[in-house]
């Protein structure tokens, strides 16, 4: 899991000859998480009148930003696929005072793709004959890959009774 303080790393709204304005530091690379890793902050203004923050463009990305300027995200893990790699997520943080002056501010997020392991239940008990071929095929329900990653069966052949094979089919 990955929390970040907000007043060290992130979004603060500061006053520059009478403007004001958002600023996000990219060194620090704060914004770059995994697939299923959450990223937390908040959002500060330094004016002592504690503006309404609002997030715009998540565009059903699960994002959490309420207006006191809390943020929470944790990616799902289909945002990327084992092809892409990794995506480029933009929103629009935005910090609106009563008398109507705004700021906003683009924030980057690259999401990097987390490969999950397969996941392999039990198989039901199957019955063979002595002395003749047998042949069962593994369904498909009982091992999937939660990426959709193409599955592959290898055996160890030491470890088969005598006169098994497994073909990478299952």
């Amino acid at each position: 899991m990955r929390f970040w303080i907000a007043t060290l790393f992130f979004v603060s709204v500061t006053f520059i000859s009478n403007a004001q304005r958002l600023q996000a530091s990219d060194s620090t690379n704060w914004n770059s998480l995994n697939e299923g890793h959450e990223l937390t902050f908040k959002i500060y203004a330094l004016d002592s009148i504690v503006p309404k923050f609002t997030l715009e463009g998540v565009n059903g990305y699960a994002m959490h930003f309420d207006s006191s300027g809390n943020f929470y995200w944790r990616p799902s893990f289909d945002l990327v696929d084992r092809l892409e790699k990794q995506k480029e997520v933009s929103v629009i943080a935005q910090a609106e005072w009563k008398d109507g002056k705004r700021v906003r501010k683009t924030l980057n997020f690259t999401v990097l793709h987390q490969n999950r392991p397969p996941v392999v239940e039990d198989l039901p008990v199957f019955y063979v004959k002595q002395s003749s071929a047998n042949r069962y095929q593994i369904p498909s329900e009982y091992v999937m890959d939660p990426d959709g990653d193409p599955l592959i069966f290898k055996s160890i052949q030491s470890q088969l009774p005598e006169g098994v094979v497994l073909s990478s089919l299952g």
